[in-house]
């Protein structure tokens, strides 16, 4: 078994909808600034994940379970705010990042070997 990042989903919106590499793609025609937050255990596992795919962000790693009462990307100049499915809980209680339709929820997907 092994873990991949699946399509990117808005926080806000769920059926905003958008591979990685397509975004990666928009990013380099657009010249799209993105920002990539992370409150889990191991900030550079997710980080990795995501520069593997192709994107140049700025990396915001937050203390492992951060509750997001403060906003992370305030003060930020951003076109996507890139978070886990984990952070996404805790954002959405906090009404300006649940406002915020920049904000993209990445899930990590666990996928089975073919053997």
């Amino acid at each position: 078994m092994y873990t991949a990042l699946g399509d990117v989903r808005g926080l806000k919106d769920t059926s905003l909808k958008i591979s990685l590499p397509q975004l990666a793609r928009e990013q380099r025609a657009g010249n799209l600034r993105i920002v990539a937050a992370c409150g889990i255990g191991m900030p550079d596992r997710f980080f990795a994940m995501l520069r593997a795919a192709g994107l140049t962000f700025d990396a915001i790693a937050l203390a492992d379970h951060y509750s997001y009462s403060a906003n992370p990307f305030a003060d930020r100049a951003f076109d996507w705010a890139l978070i886990t499915e984990k952070d996404a809980v805790k954002c959405r209680a906090n009404a300006a990042l649940a406002a915020d339709r920049r904000i993209g929820v990445v899930p990590l997907v666990a996928r089975l070997d073919a053997g």
